[in-house]
């Protein structure tokens, strides 16, 4: 289970939106039904372009989110976060820094902050677009496998949703790290998935 905790880093109103934020996380972790083990969560900034808030605002969540035993996983946007004081604070939490591609290209520091990992694919250059193709998935297999053992766990999100690309790449990813000796959970088999038209959905 994610639990998504979106909040502006700009926003004035910061405070106020986290304790609300926070609350929706800890109703659901008295639901009974869920695995304290299954949950994370993904606290990130979105694409402003607007100055950041201070530490002490970007950090309370984070914090909060972690004493209650859930992973936390961040997706800073703005190169004002890839500092090596950003680095001590998210491996002092065993938070993962969110790795991301956009165009087959990293756009994060590759940090392992964490014993697990977390990695998003936004849009590839295969055809058709958005996919991701081979070349591109079994670089992403070899950083992972370089830096996390098989048995940490490691989150794939896959972000290049029209046309189906996701879900064609989230199984032909898993097949390529299957090939790499790395178990895999929760994904089609390649080819059971058919593509579709893609409509741009950003």
């Amino acid at each position: 289970m994610t639990i998504a905790v979106p909040v502006d880093l700009a926003d004035a109103a910061l405070t106020a939106e986290m304790a609300e934020d926070l609350a929706v996380v800890e109703a659901a972790l008295r639901d009974t039904s869920f695995g304290g083990d299954e949950m994370f969560a993904e606290y990130y900034h979105p694409v402003t372009g607007a100055p950041l808030g201070s530490l002490n605002q970007s950090w309370t969540a984070a914090v909060a989110l972690g004493e209650h035993g859930l992973r936390l996983a961040v997706e800073p946007r703005h190169e004002t976060w890839w500092t090596d004081e950003i680095r001590q604070i998210l491996a002092a939490h065993n938070a993962t820094l969110c790795w991301a591609d956009r165009r087959g290209r990293p756009i994060t520091p590759l940090w392992c902050t964490a014993t697990w990992g977390y990695l998003r694919f936004h849009e590839g250059t295969a055809q058709p677009w958005p996919s991701y193709g081979p070349q591109a998935l079994r670089s992403w297999v070899a950083r992972l496998t370089e830096t996390w053992p098989d048995e940490a766990d490691v989150y794939v999100y896959f972000n290049n949703d029209p046309g189906g690309a996701a879900v064609i790449n989230s199984a032909q990813f898993a097949d390529l790290a299957r090939q790499a000796g790395r178990s895999t959970t929760r994904t089609p088999d390649v080819g059971q998935v058919a593509a579709t038209a893609a409509i741009p959905t950003w």
